[in-house]
């Protein structure tokens, strides 16, 4: 993603993001991050470079460091987990 590899490079490795069902807002991203090693997310700094460049409802609502992604039975991401992971993750984050 352009906008991820745009000053946060030497951050992070790759970064997944998947959408989850929000009340209001229909659906909201959801960001799964793997930080370069030795480095950890500043959820404040992503979320400021988000807002610099890019439009409102493509800023992460809430990032997860992640140190490798599920992979399924075909060798590629497993979506459906990394789905299953942000949606408690969100529920929990959004009853704090």
């Amino acid at each position: 993603d352009p906008l991820w590899s745009r000053g946060l490079v030497d951050v992070y490795k790759r970064q997944i993001v998947v959408g989850v069902s929000h009340d209001i807002k229909g659906t909201v991203p959801i960001a799964f991050v793997i930080p370069v090693a030795g480095r950890h997310i500043d959820e404040s700094d992503i979320k400021e470079h988000y807002f610099a460049r890019a439009p409102a409802y493509s800023h992460p609502r809430q990032i997860i460091e992640v140190s490798e992604f599920p992979f399924g039975g075909t060798h590629k991401v497993d979506r459906r987990k990394l789905q299953t992971a942000a949606e408690k993750s969100y529920g929990a984050h959004a009853k704090q």
